[in-house]
C-alpha cells in the first residue's frame, strides 16, 4: 500500500542564520591564517655583496643573487601600511632580477640601509647612458 502524501523535512530548517554567518567567517579565517604562515616563512637577508631570499613552509626555497649595483631604491606605502608600518621597497638591480619586497616590515629602515650602501662604498653604482 502506498502513502497518499509523504512529508519530508526541509534542509533549510536545520540551518540557522548562525550557521551561514559562521561558515562565511571560518573560510576567510582559514585563508588568512594560511597567508600569515606563508608570510612569516619569507625572509630576505642582505649581506655586503649578496642577497638571499628564503621562502616556503613545507617546501623550502632559497634564492641567492650577487649584488653588483643598485640602480634605484624606492618606497611605496598605503594608508594601512603607514598605520601598521609595512610597505613595498622597490630595489632596481642593474642586470639582475628585482628583489620582491612587497609587504616588508619597517620599510623605511630597509630603504635607509640600502641607500647607505648606494651612497657609500658598500655597492658600486653604475650609471649607463
Amino acid at each position: 500500500m502506498e502513502a497518499n502524501y509523504i512529508a519530508k523535512k526541509s534542509a533549510w530548517s536545520v540551518i540557522s542564520i548562525w550557521h551561514i554567518l559562521l561558515f562565511w567567517l571560518v573560510v576567510p579565517l582559514i585563508i588568512m591564517i594560511a597567508k600569515i604562515i606563508i608570510a612569516k616563512s619569507y625572509s630576505i637577508e642582505f649581506y655586503s655583496n649578496k642577497v638571499i631570499v628564503k621562502s616556503g613552509v613545507l617546501n623550502k626555497k632559497e634564492r641567492q643573487s650577487v649584488l653588483t649595483s643598485i640602480a634605484a631604491v624606492s618606497l611605496e606605502q598605503s594608508v594601512m601600511g603607514r598605520i601598521f608600518n609595512y610597505g613595498d621597497v622597490k630595489i632596481d638591480l642593474v642586470g639582475h632580477w628585482d628583489v620582491d619586497t612587497d609587504g616588508i616590515k619597517n620599510p623605511k629602515a630597509l630603504k635607509e640601509y640600502l641607500n647607505q650602501f648606494v651612497s657609500g662604498s658598500g655597492f658600486q653604482q653604475i650609471i649607463m647612458n
